[in-house]
């Protein structure tokens, strides 16, 4: 299974690949089958699938000879050819979107991108020359510089405040689901890549391991852990944004739930996980790319004697890669000390367009309706500054709202700044409320921080009488809970979370309080 000398064969770059398209398929099942469905049944399939996972490859690396997975080599093509084409494909939307939203608006990011593109064709050439080995060099070389590029979108958002977001994803085209998974797929493929590499090829392992290189060996193993940990960090939590609560995340918390998944519920904690998850990986990224040139240009195992040309022209490249890594850096520092001064006056101009073009949503309290419908009272400002006014529409859900309210509006509403969910007395007694809780948490729209409080008035009653003179009702009640005030606050994205995991209608119930 292992060939000599610690050079992967084209049958291990297949058994490997087998292998990352199950660890695919554990990423993007529960989004499809869980995608109309409870967080319980993504939960659910997220943890079968991990198990499969598993279960696969210690089975492949048991095996000694490769007879006994023939029938699955012989079906692999058509997998293969199918996989690449979805990841060539996400891969150019994902191009396309980041060039005409990020890079190209500011010359800053446009140096940045230029420098990946030769530093991409040079890796790329490299591994043209790799005689014989040509389906490891663009597998694995291929993949460091777009890692590098997935990683400085990262940080080029964190420069702006929005490191919990994928900023190119997010823009646009949240109500894409598939490109959403295709996506996934493609940031687990970087991700786990070294992974793979240590598993499959166990003789450059070993052989740092004999050596007195100790260390060597620690940083591999280390490198590994990580990366399985920087796999589920950067595929599923920084795809659609740590914060935001949907089936995805609860399926990684099914599988890591022995191990202690009720973090998963802790955004702090989440964020710090992701951060060095996205730490380790920039500095294994770094320690695979200049081992593996060095395993196939510079060790003598991958160098014959009669290659002298090959020889001498890895001795001129050395200097060429230090060279545009360092430009590289230099580039980020500039623009980090230096920022593109932008034109304030037009962006303000095109912020006052767009306030005037939307409808704020501070508060929203729901009663039982009739016909099976529910009775939604918005506190609504046509700016953050204005005066608020009460609507009411009674709907069957929050989408159904949205889409008549700007019809009769020419407005879009905007729920994304919602302070306060309030609950009816009736919608309590019904039980309701669980399923609006539901929907609310498994939402595109981050609500995780959003009070949830209870009330025996109806809900144009609540909203007139704590309607405030220089204030919203939304966020005067959440002014009431962070004073210090009597009541214990519940925001969503708790009780949505304690909802999954215990089940306790009771338990739910008191956790929302009473005002």
């Amino acid at each position: 299974m292992f060939s000599e000398n610690g050079v992967i064969s084209g049958r291990q770059i297949c058994r490997l690949m087998i292998v990352e398209s199950v660890g695919v398929l554990m990423l993007l099942l529960p989004d499809i089958v869980g995608h109309h469905a409870s967080g319980l049944l993504s939960l659910t399939v997220g943890f079968l699938i991990t198990l499969l996972h598993i279960c696969l490859v210690f089975y492949l690396i048991r095996q000694k000879e490769g007879h006994k997975l023939g029938f699955v080599l012989k079906c692999f093509g058509v997998i293969s050819v199918v996989k690449c084409v979805i990841l060539c494909t996400a891969l150019l939307l994902f191009v396309w979107q980041v060039v005409n939203d990020v890079l190209l608006p500011q010359k800053s990011n446009a140096l940045l991108m230029a420098v990946w593109v030769i530093f991409a064709l040079y890796v790329a050439s490299m591994g043209s020359e790799a005689r014989g080995r040509l389906g490891e060099a663009a597998y694995y070389l291929v993949l460091v510089p777009l890692g590098i590029f997935v990683l400085l979108c990262y940080w080029h958002m964190g420069k702006e405040g929005r490191a919990v977001e994928f900023a190119p994803i997010a823009d646009g085209m949240q109500a894409d689901a598939w490109y959403i998974i295709l996506m996934r797929g493609v940031l687990y493929s970087i991700s786990l890549a070294p992974v793979e590499l240590l598993f499959w090829n166990r003789d450059t392992f070993a052989h740092a391991a004999r050596t007195k290189r100790k260390i060597v060996g620690a940083i591999c193993l280390l490198a590994a852990i990580a990366f399985l940990f920087s796999a589920a960090a950067i595929g599923i939590l920084g795809i659609e944004g740590i914060r935001d609560a949907k089936h995805s995340v609860m399926a990684v918390a099914g599988c890591l739930q022995v191990t202690g998944a009720v973090v998963m519920q802790k955004q702090g904690l989440v964020l710090l996980f992701f951060l060095f998850s996205m730490l380790v990986a920039t500095g294994s990224l770094i320690f695979f790319a200049v081992h593996i040139l060095r395993q196939i240009f510079v060790e003598k195992n991958t160098m014959r004697a009669e290659n002298s040309h090959m020889k001498r022209m890895a001795i001129w490249r050395k200097p060429f890669v230090c060279v545009g890594v360092l430009v590289w850096l230099l580039a980020m520092i500039w623009c980090e000390i230096f920022p593109e001064q932008k034109d304030t006056e037009q962006e303000a101009l095109a912020a006052e367009a767009e306030i005037e073009d939307r409808a704020y949503c501070t508060c929203i309290a729901i009663d039982c309706g009739s016909d099976g419908k529910y009775q939604f009272t918005l506190e609504l400002a046509m700016s953050e500054k204005d005066k608020s006014n009460i609507v009411v529409y009674e709907e069957k859900n929050l989408s159904e709202v949205a889409k008549k309210y700007d019809a009769d509006s020419n407005k879009e509403l905007d729920i994304s700044h919602l302070q306060v969910l309030v609950f009816g007395e009736e919608v309590m007694q019904s039980g309701d409320y669980l399923a609006i809780i539901q929907e609310f948490g498994s939402s595109d729209l981050y609500f995780g921080s959003t009070l949830l409080v209870r009330t025996k008035m109806t809900g144009q009653e609540f909203l007139t009488s704590y309607k405030k003179e220089n204030d919203s009702v939304g966020v005067h009640i959440r002014k009431r809970f962070e004073q210090g005030l009597k009541e214990e606050k519940a925001q969503l994205s708790d009780v949505y979370f304690d909802w999954l995991n215990s089940g306790d209608a009771k338990r739910i119930l008191q956790k929302i309080p009473q005002i």
